[in-house]
């Protein structure tokens, strides 16, 4: 499978090879300068399972390394989590003529821009 290799300094030199055959996987860091924090983490959809593997991240700091590397291996480290997708919404339940009005605007606001921009 392809996938990445990573190594971070804030892992005391193990490395984790990140992959799934089925479905993708990806590196996410937040820096927050307000509060002087920044984290990052690594996960992946798997598609088959309906599931979110999640591997190691975590607090990085300033000189922390991380180093990435694209690769394809046979095998990939375990994640440390696999959670169920789900994604509540609301307004897809709601059938009340309150939302269906709320929804009747949104598209009418929708195509107007559109048809202002002469797209359609």
């Amino acid at each position: 499978m392809k996938g990445l290799i990573v190594k971070s300094t804030t892992w005391n030199g193990e490395t984790c090879k990140i992959g799934m055959s089925e479905g993708g996987v990806g590196i996410a860091v937040n820096a927050m300068e307000r509060d002087k924090y920044c984290y990052w983490s690594i996960g992946g959809y798997n598609p088959k399972e309906e599931m979110h593997w999640i591997w190691k991240g975590g607090e990085l700091h300033v000189g922390d390394k991380i180093e990435i590397e694209f690769a394809e291996f046979d095998e990939a480290t375990p994640p440390v989590l696999k959670k169920p997708h789900s994604c509540p919404n609301s307004q897809e339940k709601d059938d009340s003529p309150e939302n269906w009005q709320f929804k009747l605007k949104t598209y009418q606001k929708l195509k107007k821009v559109l048809e202002d921009e002469g797209l359609i």
